[in-house]
């Protein structure tokens, strides 16, 4: 079903003589957006105020009343900072709330509307209806609405210092083996992961969150050390019932990239709730050793060039041409979450200056040996190699990788298995999305072996 685009009139239309047999069918009806003139909504977010009050606030209100059933919001999150608020509220954007006033009254009255304020404070099954908002943006700014019955939940949870983080629950069948979590890498978000999790939710509970300054998650001006980001990540686990704060059960946590560092640190931090750990393309070296440059450098090095960003398509063109064969939904998906698209036309990644200057800098602090050496869950390394055998970047790698492999044995640790992924780019989700999963699967066993 492709979504329209009709004017918010036409939809109370639709809601006061719909038929019948459409009555419980919520779902459907929320793939029909709303209009909005670039006046009534900052989707973009680029700070400017409103200009007019909500033309059709009546019948947009009219419209959620009686599709809305209290305990049913049926469509999913899709624009950045549909949060919930300080009040433990469901539709405000948080950051932007307060030099927004029109959106903060809508929203207010939303709120009593959709969800009652104190059952969001309740336990686990009521965390899953935060984020099912009805999906209410113009043209161009809403991305692909897919099936809510394929997709995974968007929620929230906030964290002791305040912040909330955002993550994907992929649900997932009851089985003996570990849950599963998944963290991205550096400027990248959780639907980069949706490969592996539409190939691993058949085995096991699947998520994977946005770290802190990333995706949906909240941008602080602190936090970024990767302590507080493993502690993030723990409480996101906790709310999914997960881990020995709760007594529940642990998890197998993969980590791509800065992401892996993120993990790893997770299971010095808090072993017994780490049942296994997943090293995808990074976290077995130091940043200084295996790039030669200083944090400064390292970070002057990331971004787009203005070609790439000076628009949408443009954007997705340059990520489908990485490998033509690869790109579809999810990558689409993956690659619009990355950027925030501007009321000019352009793109510029959803990290901001401050938080990513904030995140290298915590990751030139990272000391491989010495993190890895006190992890006593069973360790999965998977290298992604574009070059050959005799490449010097290879070489290095494996180096390093040995240089971990001694420090755990001289610790007393397992050795750490190793996959390694010939003609394959960094992002291994993407490229080799069925051997990666194999690999994680394998791992998922050998914990649940291991605990039992």
């Amino acid at each position: 079903m492709q979504p329209r685009v009709v004017e918010s009139g036409v939809v109370g239309e639709l809601v006061d003589h719909r038929p019948a047999h459409l009555t419980c069918e919520g779902v459907r009806v929320g793939k029909v957006l709303l209009e909005r003139g670039a006046e009534e909504r900052d989707l973009v977010r680029q700070r400017r105020p409103i200009g007019a009050p909500f033309s059709h606030r009546d019948a947009f209100v009219k419209a959620i009343e009686r599709l809305v059933l209290v305990e049913l919001l049926f469509a999913e999150l899709f624009h950045r900072r549909l949060v919930v608020d300080d009040d433990g509220h469901v539709l405000e954007q948080a950051e932007d709330l307060g030099r927004q006033p029109v959106e903060g009254a809508l929203d207010e009255a939303l709120e009593t509307v959709v969800l009652r304020p104190k059952r969001l404070r309740q336990k686990r099954a009521t965390r899953r209806m935060v984020a099912r908002l009805l999906a209410a943006a113009s043209k161009g700014h809403v991305h692909m609405l897919l099936s809510v019955t394929d997709e995974p939940e968007s929620l929230v949870i906030t964290v002791d210092t305040g912040e909330r983080i955002h993550f994907l629950d992929w649900g997932g069948e009851s089985s003996s083996l570990p849950p599963l979590v998944l963290i991205h890498g550096l400027a990248s978000t959780s639907w980069a992961w949706a490969p592996i999790a539409r190939r691993l939710r058949t085995q096991t509970h699947v998520i994977a969150l946005d770290l802190r300054g990333h995706g949906l998650s909240d941008s602080p001006r602190s936090g970024y050390d990767l302590e507080s980001l493993a502690f993030d990540a723990l409480t996101v686990m906790v709310g999914s019932g997960w881990g020995t704060d709760v007594d529940g059960p642990p998890a197998v946590v993969a980590g791509h990239g800065l992401g892996a560092m993120v993990a790893t640190v997770m299971a010095g931090v808090q072993p017994r709730s780490i049942a296994g750990l997943a090293l995808i393309d990074g976290g077995w070296e130091a940043l200084e050793e295996s790039t030669g440059l200083s944090a400064p450098e390292f970070e002057r090095t990331i971004g787009d060039p203005p070609e790439v960003l000076a628009s949408m398509d443009a954007y997705l063109r340059d990520r489908r041409e990485y490998d033509p064969d690869s790109w579809d939904s999810d990558q689409e998906r993956a690659a619009r979450a990355a950027v925030d698209e501007k009321h000019a036309g352009h793109v510029a990644s959803v990290v901001r200056p401050f938080a990513l200057h904030a995140t290298v800098e915590a990751m030139f602090t990272y000391h491989p040996s010495a993190a890895l050496a006190g992890v006593s869950a069973p360790v999965l390394v998977a290298i992604a190699e574009s070059g050959t055998a005799d490449d010097d970047t290879v070489r290095d790698r494996l180096a390093a990788l040995d240089d971990v492999q001694r420090a755990r044995a001289a610790a007393g640790a397992q050795p750490m298995t190793v996959r390694r992924f010939a003609r394959a780019g960094h992002n291994l989700m993407r490229y080799r999305p069925d051997d990666l999963a194999a690999a994680l699967l394998a791992l998922l066993e050998e914990s649940a072996h291991q605990r039992s």
